[in-house]
């Protein structure tokens, strides 16, 4: 037992907490069992010494009890010297496991805490990325493990809120830009890569399907008007098709409608120098509501989409409620062919056997004049829209949430009713973007090429591109009469894992290397595809798309972003850029991306490290792995480009005022 005076002497170095002598006597044996079990287990040691102190007074709350320091000079440097081997201890990854001293602010303190050398690079990754960890911990760095911590050279998280980007210090490194979402959203890439004709004279529908946000009036009325005139082409083509594959009687059952909607493509094709007024004035090109009438004739009306939403509800409770019931086999129908006849009179009966028939149907094949105009006409859009090609038969178009990832809530429409009713009745701010349907098949599988590009600077625009993608397929064979199957029309990762079919021993996990699919297009078109055609047309369209938003990102200086671009290619090789996501993920999701989620990691620390820190006189010799610079500005840009002025032509027909 320690005699009072004694350990009020040794507890004499807190100030605050001096016990005087005095007022040693002891602690109470009821002392809250709360308060016993909150001292420290270095503390609970010196209790039965503490059973005869008097200097816990009634009135000292628990957390006093809890913070005076009782410990002798001995337990005191035994402490202190577990710290010093915490610093020095490891985790299972072979790290430095540093504690965390939240109240540090300071990068000199804060290495001196940890007996760190003064040149050591100190690094916070959170959000996993597992790959950017180990390629820093080879590079000597240390990491900080309080996420919240100011004191770092190079900070990676997955949202740009969670960096105080403003109050950086100039050798602080951080992964993100502001307002990136004029670019990583649907809503702001849609709208901004507009701009392209102004920054880079270039148009914006050879290299983005047409989209709309629905949430503005005037691409509302934009978005109709094009899906009408869009509907008119797909009857055009639907025509032409079924006449080339012999389904006479079909063809010639919508000749109809057909005539209608050959005289809307010819409204559209009108010069506009043949629409100008008298007054100079330029008249709209639109559609009739007589037009429409007819051209809808296929179309779900108001009245049966919600008789069709009704319907769906009882279906879904009936069957509910059959569930709990056994189920009663069905007869199955004979049917005598001999005798059947269709339910519904819209058939035609046609005798195959007749010559008679035969001889007439060859006779409209060698003289269908109609079909020759559809064939003039058509050629005339290709030439014309740079579109042309992703307008198909069904007239298909995407409807895609502006605040939703991974493929939720996309859905493929061919409806103009049923797109307005999901977009009007739901809180979600949509786009409705062009499918593509003459998109380029494998395997009877669509896809689409996820690529990453790295920018280290927006202001000159600084643009690197990484020489390696890789191929992500859909989970079931392509198909445009199934609307409703999500594994058909979405090649998403976070969609296709959750097939249930047998996986396709072609590919691994919905997946290609980029290698694989070189080779595929080698076999099947006798060149290199990729290499010639796809691949610079990819590197184009980035350089074009980051240069249109190049006055609305918030640059910063010793920031860098990763982004993820989807592209698709059509059949007629055209690539045409679909999304641009921010902080893509980085995840080994199958075999494929294992190992190129590693060599990116890699590469990436290459260039905003070793390069980026590097002296400017060996920045040339410092490896920067499969990331190419495809594009630095020469000079900063203080002012948005539209202010440079376009390459403008003037163009026009003479005329001669008639004599008459």
């Amino acid at each position: 037992m320690l005699k009072s005076a004694e350990v009020g002497r040794r507890s004499s170095s807190v100030k605050s907490k001096t016990i005087k002598p005095s007022t040693i006597n002891t602690i109470p044996d009821d002392t809250p069992s709360a308060a016993v079990a909150q001292v420290k287990p270095d503390q609970r040691k010196m209790l039965p010494a503490l059973r005869s102190l008097t200097a816990v007074e009634d009135h000292r709350s628990l957390r006093e009890i809890k913070n005076t320091n009782f410990l002798s000079p001995r337990l005191e440097n035994s402490t202190q010297n577990d710290q010093e081997e915490t610093v020095k201890s490891k985790d299972t990854s072979g790290r430095l496991k540093l504690p965390l001293y939240p109240n540090i602010s300071d990068m000199k303190e804060w290495r001196k805490k940890h007996k760190l050398d003064p040149k050591v690079k100190v690094y916070i990754v959170t959000g996993g990325y597992g790959d950017i960890k180990r390629a820093l911990d080879k590079r000597g760095w240390v990491q900080n493990p309080d996420p919240r911590s100011r004191c770092f050279d190079l900070r990676w998280t997955i949202k740009s809120k969670e960096h105080d980007i403003q109050s950086l210090e100039e050798h602080q490194l951080v992964n993100h830009f502001e307002k990136n979402a004029s670019i990583t959203t649907k809503v702001g890439l849609c709208r901004n890569l507009r701009n392209l004709i102004w920054f880079s004279n270039v148009d914006i529908n050879t290299i983005y399907p047409k989209c709309y946000d629905l949430s503005d009036d005037k691409d509302y009325e934009d978005f109709i008007e094009e899906f009408k005139f869009n509907k008119a082409e797909s009857i055009l083509k639907l025509y032409a098709r079924l006449w080339n594959e012999g389904d006479f009687v079909l063809a010639k059952g919508m000749e109809d409608t057909v005539n209608v909607a050959l005289q809307v493509c010819e409204k559209k094709m009108i010069d506009q120098d043949e629409m100008l007024e008298a007054n100079g004035e330029l008249l709209p090109v639109k559609i009739t509501e007589e037009e429409w009438a007819i051209l809808s004739k296929d179309e779900i009306t108001t009245e049966n989409l919600a008789k069709k939403k009704f319907d769906a509800r009882i279906a879904k409770y009936e069957n509910a409620g059959k569930a709990k019931k056994t189920k009663k086999k069905q007869k199955r129908r004979i049917i005598d062919v001999k005798t059947f006849q269709p339910e519904k009179e819209t058939f035609i009966k046609i005798d195959l056997n007749s010559t008679e028939q035969g001889d007439e149907d060859q006779e409209e094949v060698e003289k269908n004049e109609l079909l020759e105009k559809i064939k003039e006409i058509l050629a005339q859009l290709k030439i014309k829209n740079p579109q042309d090609g992703l307008i198909g038969d069904k007239n298909i178009w995407m409807l895609k949430p502006g605040g939703l990832s991974r493929g939720r809530g996309i859905t493929c429409l061919k409806n103009l009713v049923e797109i307005l009713d999901v977009a009007r009745k739901n809180a979600n701010q949509w786009v409705v973007q062009k499918y593509i349907e003459n998109p380029l098949i494998i395997h009877k599988r669509k896809f689409d090429i996820r690529q990453w590009v790295l920018v280290t600077d927006w202001n000159p625009l600084t643009v690197w591109f990484y020489e390696e993608c890789y191929i992500r397929f859909s989970g079931d064979e392509y198909n445009t009469e199934d609307l409703e199957n999500r594994f058909i029309h979405l090649t998403n990762n976070s969609v296709t894992k959750h097939q249930s079919k047998e996986e396709d021993s072609r590919f691994e996990q919905n997946m290609w290397r980029m290698e694989t699919f070189q080779d595929h297009l080698k076999q099947q078109y006798g060149r290199d595809i990729f290499e010639e055609i796809i691949k610079p047309k990819m590197k184009q369209s980035v350089t074009w798309s980051l240069e249109s938003v190049q006055d609305m990102i918030g640059n910063k200086k010793n920031s860098f972003e990763l982004y993820g671009y989807d592209y698709m290619v059509d059949e007629d090789f055209n690539v045409w850029l679909i999304e641009i996501n921010l902080s893509p993920s980085l995840d080994y999701s199958t075999p494929v991306t294992k190992r190129l989620v590693k060599s990116v990691s890699e590469d990436l620390i290459k260039v905003v490290v070793d390069h980026g820190m590097a002296k400017k006189k060996k920045k040339s010799e410092i490896s920067t792995g499969l990331f190419s610079c495809i594009h630095k500005s020469k000079k900063c840009v203080e002012k948005p480009m539209n202010s440079y002025g376009l390459d403008l032509i003037c163009e026009g027909v003479g005329f001669e005022k008639s004599d008459k």
